[in-house]
């Protein structure tokens, strides 16, 4: 008996353990759903504010052979997709790419047109801290990235002598921003060599 007395807190800790578990599962479980729809949601609003005369977009895919040179190239994308109107006419490509930042992923959705110029850039900095790291997915910062050159690559700078100004007291998310940006550059210029974008 005064065995059994010794080992009870642990049971009803155990059973405590297991059905918080359990609970914590069935949350998940009921909560997944709404939340996939919603990030769905969001990413469909982020390409319909690059393209707002976009009707469909058309996921891009990739050969595992395509994904290991690109990613070899330190050019990995999350995401590509063809803007295409209402007639089926091309628009532009929208490209998700990430680089680290300075307390996460700066994540970094990028619109261009079929000849490769800019067109709008957005940027997620979710990890970052709000008036320093943050500040990068402000359109101030965002916005520099339509001046980049077709093919080119974005130039961080803290001063003068670059193509895109980096935000004060923020220079490594602003790179991180920068080096997603030229990832999504590049495999727009690879994909496009490839066959695999481009044509209407």
């Amino acid at each position: 008996m005064s065995k059994f007395k010794t080992i009870l807190p642990a049971l009803i800790l155990g059973a405590i353990c297991l059905i918080c578990a359990l609970l914590l599962a069935a949350t998940n479980e009921l909560t997944k759903g709404a939340i996939l729809e919603q990030e769905e949601a969001a990413s469909l609003e982020r390409k319909q504010a690059l393209f707002p005369d976009g009707d469909t977009f058309v996921k891009v895919e990739l050969t595992d052979e395509m994904s290991e040179e690109m990613k070899s190239g330190g050019f990995a994308v999350d995401d590509i997709h063809e803007a295409l109107d209402a007639s089926g006419n091309l628009l532009g490509y929208v490209v998700i790419t990430r680089s680290f930042g300075y307390a996460g992923d700066v994540i970094v959705t990028s619109g261009f047109a079929p000849d490769g110029s800019v067109v709008r850039v957005f940027a997620t900095a979710e990890n970052d801290t709000p008036k320093l790291g943050k500040e990068v997915e402000k359109d101030a910062f965002l916005s520099q990235f339509t001046s980049v050159e077709a093919g080119e690559h974005a130039v961080i700078s803290g001063g003068s002598g670059g193509s895109v100004l980096a935000v004060s007291g923020a220079t490594i998310s602003s790179k991180a921003a920068g080096s997603a940006f030229n990832a999504a550059v590049d495999a727009v210029i690879y994909l496009q060599e490839e066959g695999v974008i481009g044509h209407e």
